[in-house]
Protein backbone atom coordinates (compact mmCIF):
# COMPACT_ATOMS: atom_id res chain seq x y z
CA UNK A 1 0.00 0.00 0.00
CA UNK A 2 1.09 3.59 -0.60
CA UNK A 3 1.59 5.46 2.67
CA UNK A 4 2.02 9.25 2.69
CA UNK A 5 4.90 10.55 4.80
CA UNK A 6 6.45 14.05 4.72
CA UNK A 7 5.13 14.81 1.20
CA UNK A 8 6.73 11.61 -0.12
CA UNK A 9 5.19 8.17 -0.49
CA UNK A 10 6.44 4.85 0.76
CA UNK A 11 5.59 1.45 -0.68
CA UNK A 12 5.53 -1.27 1.95
CA UNK A 13 5.14 -4.96 1.27
CA UNK A 14 4.72 -7.73 3.82
CA UNK A 15 4.26 -11.45 3.96
CA UNK A 16 3.42 -14.41 6.17
CA UNK A 17 6.84 -14.25 7.75
CA UNK A 18 6.44 -10.67 8.84
CA UNK A 19 9.22 -9.33 6.63
CA UNK A 20 8.82 -5.84 5.20
CA UNK A 21 10.74 -3.83 2.60
CA UNK A 22 10.25 -0.12 1.90
CA UNK A 23 10.71 1.70 -1.41
CA UNK A 24 10.57 5.49 -1.54
CA UNK A 25 8.55 7.04 -4.37
CA UNK A 26 10.03 10.30 -5.70
CA UNK A 27 8.24 13.63 -5.21
CA UNK A 28 5.72 14.73 -7.91
CA UNK A 29 8.36 17.06 -9.39
CA UNK A 30 10.85 14.22 -9.69
CA UNK A 31 8.22 11.92 -11.19
CA UNK A 32 7.93 14.20 -14.19
CA UNK A 33 11.60 13.60 -14.88
CA UNK A 34 11.41 9.78 -14.76
CA UNK A 35 11.32 8.24 -18.23
CA UNK A 36 9.22 5.25 -19.19
CA UNK A 37 12.33 3.10 -19.53
CA UNK A 38 13.54 4.05 -16.06
CA UNK A 39 10.12 3.28 -14.55
CA UNK A 40 10.20 -0.10 -16.27
CA UNK A 41 13.63 -0.75 -14.78
CA UNK A 42 12.30 -0.09 -11.28
CA UNK A 43 9.41 -2.44 -11.93
CA UNK A 44 11.80 -5.18 -13.08
CA UNK A 45 13.86 -4.78 -9.90
CA UNK A 46 10.73 -5.20 -7.81
CA UNK A 47 9.75 -8.35 -9.72
CA UNK A 48 13.21 -9.80 -9.19
CA UNK A 49 12.87 -9.06 -5.48
CA UNK A 50 9.56 -10.91 -5.26
CA UNK A 51 11.04 -13.87 -7.14
CA UNK A 52 14.00 -14.12 -4.79
CA UNK A 53 11.75 -13.96 -1.72
CA UNK A 54 9.63 -16.77 -3.16
CA UNK A 55 12.69 -18.94 -3.79
CA UNK A 56 14.06 -18.33 -0.32
CA UNK A 57 10.76 -18.91 1.49
CA UNK A 58 12.19 -21.72 3.64
CA UNK A 59 15.53 -20.04 4.36
CA UNK A 60 16.56 -18.31 7.55
CA UNK A 61 15.33 -14.85 8.46
CA UNK A 62 18.85 -13.42 8.15
CA UNK A 63 18.86 -14.36 4.47
CA UNK A 64 15.59 -12.52 3.90
CA UNK A 65 16.94 -9.37 5.50
CA UNK A 66 20.20 -9.56 3.50
CA UNK A 67 18.35 -9.86 0.19
CA UNK A 68 15.92 -7.09 1.11
CA UNK A 69 18.75 -4.70 1.90
CA UNK A 70 20.46 -5.32 -1.44
CA UNK A 71 17.26 -4.80 -3.41
CA UNK A 72 16.44 -1.66 -1.42
CA UNK A 73 19.87 -0.16 -2.17
CA UNK A 74 19.64 -0.87 -5.91
CA UNK A 75 16.10 0.49 -6.16
CA UNK A 76 17.08 3.75 -4.49
CA UNK A 77 20.16 4.09 -6.65
CA UNK A 78 17.95 3.77 -9.71
CA UNK A 79 15.53 6.43 -8.40
CA UNK A 80 18.36 8.85 -7.67
CA UNK A 81 19.73 8.32 -11.16
CA UNK A 82 16.48 9.21 -12.92
CA UNK A 83 15.87 12.16 -10.60
CA UNK A 84 18.91 14.02 -11.90
CA UNK A 85 18.14 16.97 -14.13
CA UNK A 86 19.06 16.32 -17.74
CA UNK A 87 22.01 18.40 -18.88
CA UNK A 88 22.88 19.48 -22.38
CA UNK A 89 25.10 17.04 -24.28
CA UNK A 90 27.57 19.75 -25.29
CA UNK A 91 27.64 23.46 -26.00
CA UNK A 92 28.45 22.72 -29.65
CA UNK A 93 25.25 20.65 -29.95
CA UNK A 94 23.25 23.35 -28.16
CA UNK A 95 24.19 26.15 -30.55
CA UNK A 96 23.69 23.89 -33.55
CA UNK A 97 20.17 22.94 -32.43
CA UNK A 98 19.12 26.47 -31.45
CA UNK A 99 16.99 27.83 -34.26
CA UNK A 100 14.54 30.72 -34.19
CA UNK A 101 11.07 29.47 -33.27
CA UNK A 102 8.05 31.56 -34.29
CA UNK A 103 5.29 29.03 -33.67
CA UNK A 104 4.48 27.99 -30.12
CA UNK A 105 1.98 25.71 -28.38
CA UNK A 106 -0.42 27.05 -25.76
CA UNK A 107 1.43 25.30 -22.93
CA UNK A 108 2.65 27.67 -20.23
CA UNK A 109 6.13 27.66 -18.73
CA UNK A 110 6.74 26.51 -15.18
CA UNK A 111 8.02 28.97 -12.55
CA UNK A 112 11.25 26.98 -12.43
CA UNK A 113 11.79 27.40 -16.17
CA UNK A 114 11.14 31.13 -16.01
CA UNK A 115 13.54 31.46 -13.09
CA UNK A 116 16.34 29.69 -14.96
CA UNK A 117 15.86 31.89 -18.02
CA UNK A 118 15.98 35.07 -15.96
CA UNK A 119 18.99 33.81 -14.02
CA UNK A 120 20.81 33.40 -17.33
CA UNK A 121 20.08 37.03 -18.20
CA UNK A 122 21.29 38.27 -14.82
CA UNK A 123 24.50 36.25 -15.11
CA UNK A 124 25.35 37.67 -18.54
CA UNK A 125 28.67 39.54 -18.65
CA UNK A 126 28.63 43.32 -18.92
CA UNK A 127 31.31 45.92 -19.49
CA UNK A 128 32.98 46.90 -16.18
CA UNK A 129 30.21 44.91 -14.50
CA UNK A 130 27.97 47.95 -14.84
CA UNK A 131 24.92 45.76 -15.56
CA UNK A 132 22.94 48.51 -17.32
CA UNK A 133 20.21 46.12 -18.40
CA UNK A 134 16.68 45.76 -17.05
CA UNK A 135 14.07 43.12 -17.97
CA UNK A 136 10.30 43.30 -18.15
CA UNK A 137 8.64 39.86 -18.06
CA UNK A 138 5.29 39.66 -19.85
CA UNK A 139 2.89 36.70 -19.73
CA UNK A 140 -0.47 38.47 -20.06
CA UNK A 141 -2.05 37.50 -23.38
CA UNK A 142 -3.57 40.90 -24.00
CA UNK A 143 -0.23 42.61 -23.52
CA UNK A 144 1.52 40.04 -25.70
CA UNK A 145 -0.98 40.84 -28.44
CA UNK A 146 -0.16 44.54 -28.14
CA UNK A 147 3.57 43.87 -28.19
CA UNK A 148 3.09 41.88 -31.40
CA UNK A 149 2.36 45.21 -33.10
CA UNK A 150 5.67 46.77 -32.07
CA UNK A 151 7.02 46.93 -35.63
CA UNK A 152 6.04 46.49 -39.25
CA UNK A 153 7.36 42.99 -39.79
CA UNK A 154 8.76 40.14 -37.74
CA UNK A 155 6.92 40.67 -34.45
CA UNK A 156 3.63 38.80 -34.94
CA UNK A 157 5.02 35.66 -33.25
CA UNK A 158 4.97 37.47 -29.89
CA UNK A 159 1.20 37.04 -29.69
CA UNK A 160 1.54 33.27 -29.54
CA UNK A 161 4.48 32.87 -27.19
CA UNK A 162 4.07 31.86 -23.55
CA UNK A 163 6.50 34.43 -22.25
CA UNK A 164 8.13 37.59 -23.58
CA UNK A 165 11.13 39.23 -21.96
CA UNK A 166 11.59 42.87 -22.93
CA UNK A 167 15.28 43.73 -22.76
CA UNK A 168 16.08 47.32 -21.81
CA UNK A 169 19.19 49.17 -20.72
CA UNK A 170 20.07 52.45 -19.09
CA UNK A 171 21.81 54.53 -21.75
CA UNK A 172 23.19 56.84 -19.05
CA UNK A 173 24.97 54.05 -17.19
CA UNK A 174 26.98 52.59 -20.04
CA UNK A 175 28.20 53.61 -23.48
CA UNK A 176 28.09 49.95 -24.55
CA UNK A 177 24.57 49.20 -23.34
CA UNK A 178 23.66 47.78 -26.74
CA UNK A 179 26.38 45.16 -26.51
CA UNK A 180 25.58 44.30 -22.89
CA UNK A 181 21.86 43.96 -23.57
CA UNK A 182 22.57 41.85 -26.66
CA UNK A 183 24.66 39.37 -24.66
CA UNK A 184 21.90 39.08 -22.04
CA UNK A 185 19.34 38.48 -24.81
CA UNK A 186 21.23 35.58 -26.36
CA UNK A 187 21.98 34.09 -22.93
CA UNK A 188 18.24 33.75 -22.38
CA UNK A 189 17.79 32.13 -25.77
CA UNK A 190 20.52 29.59 -25.08
CA UNK A 191 19.04 28.77 -21.68
CA UNK A 192 15.62 28.33 -23.27
CA UNK A 193 17.08 25.90 -25.81
CA UNK A 194 18.78 23.96 -23.04
CA UNK A 195 15.35 23.57 -21.42
CA UNK A 196 13.90 22.26 -24.68
CA UNK A 197 12.02 25.49 -25.36
CA UNK A 198 11.88 27.62 -28.47
CA UNK A 199 12.67 31.32 -28.69
CA UNK A 200 12.97 34.16 -31.15
CA UNK A 201 14.59 37.59 -31.02
CA UNK A 202 12.40 40.55 -31.93
CA UNK A 203 14.54 43.60 -32.73
CA UNK A 204 13.16 46.89 -31.36
CA UNK A 205 16.01 49.37 -31.61
CA UNK A 206 15.97 51.32 -34.90
CA UNK A 207 12.61 49.86 -35.94
CA UNK A 208 9.17 51.44 -36.51
CA UNK A 209 5.55 50.33 -36.29
CA UNK A 210 3.00 50.17 -39.09
CA UNK A 211 2.13 53.78 -38.26
CA UNK A 212 5.78 54.84 -38.54
CA UNK A 213 6.04 55.27 -34.78
CA UNK A 214 9.41 54.50 -33.25
CA UNK A 215 9.23 50.94 -31.90
CA UNK A 216 11.20 51.91 -28.83
CA UNK A 217 8.65 54.59 -27.91
CA UNK A 218 5.76 52.24 -28.70
CA UNK A 219 6.99 49.61 -26.24
CA UNK A 220 7.98 52.24 -23.70
CA UNK A 221 4.43 53.63 -23.62
CA UNK A 222 2.89 50.17 -23.23
CA UNK A 223 5.06 49.15 -20.30
CA UNK A 224 5.60 52.49 -18.54
CA UNK A 225 9.36 52.41 -19.17
CA UNK A 226 11.31 55.45 -17.86
CA UNK A 227 12.88 57.82 -20.38
CA UNK A 228 16.49 56.88 -19.50
CA UNK A 229 15.89 53.27 -20.54
CA UNK A 230 15.92 52.19 -24.18
CA UNK A 231 14.50 48.93 -25.51
CA UNK A 232 16.88 46.75 -27.47
CA UNK A 233 14.87 43.58 -28.07
CA UNK A 234 12.00 41.38 -27.01
CA UNK A 235 12.72 37.67 -26.60
CA UNK A 236 9.66 35.48 -27.19
CA UNK A 237 9.80 32.06 -25.51
CA UNK A 238 7.52 29.02 -25.41
CA UNK A 239 7.11 25.35 -26.22
CA UNK A 240 7.96 24.66 -29.86
CA UNK A 241 5.12 24.05 -32.27
CA UNK A 242 7.39 23.64 -35.27
CA UNK A 243 10.27 21.31 -36.05
CA UNK A 244 13.44 22.83 -37.42
CA UNK A 245 16.52 20.90 -38.41
CA UNK A 246 19.83 21.67 -36.69
CA UNK A 247 22.04 24.21 -38.43
CA UNK A 248 23.60 22.72 -41.56
CA UNK A 249 27.36 23.08 -41.21
CA UNK A 250 27.78 22.95 -44.98
CA UNK A 251 26.34 26.49 -44.99
CA UNK A 252 29.09 27.87 -42.77
CA UNK A 253 30.72 30.86 -44.47
CA UNK A 254 34.35 30.03 -43.88
CA UNK A 255 35.32 32.69 -46.41
CA UNK A 256 34.55 35.24 -43.73
CA UNK A 257 37.31 33.89 -41.49
CA UNK A 258 40.63 35.68 -42.00
CA UNK A 259 43.92 34.35 -40.67
CA UNK A 260 46.56 36.81 -39.55
CA UNK A 261 45.11 39.78 -41.43
CA UNK A 262 42.04 40.69 -43.45
CA UNK A 263 42.16 39.59 -47.08
CA UNK A 264 39.64 39.57 -49.91
CA UNK A 265 38.67 36.28 -51.61
CA UNK A 266 40.54 37.39 -54.78
CA UNK A 267 43.73 37.84 -52.75
CA UNK A 268 43.33 34.38 -51.25
CA UNK A 269 43.15 32.84 -54.74
CA UNK A 270 46.34 34.60 -55.79
CA UNK A 271 48.26 33.38 -52.75
CA UNK A 272 46.73 29.91 -52.97
CA UNK A 273 45.28 30.08 -49.46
Amino acid sequence: AWLEKDNNAWLTTGGDHGHKVIFMRPSPKALTEISINSSAAIARIFIIYCSIIKILTRKKNDTYIWVQKIIFIFANLNIKRVQRTKKMESFATLIQNRRSTRKFTEQLLSPEQVELILKAALMAPASKRSNPWQFVVVEDKEMLKKLAGCKKNGSAFLEGCALAVVVLANVMESDVWIEDASVASIYMQLQAEDLGLGSCWCQIRNRVTEDEEDSNNYVRSLLDIPYQLDVLSIIGIGYKDQVRKPFDESHLQWEKIHIGKFSLPEENKETGE
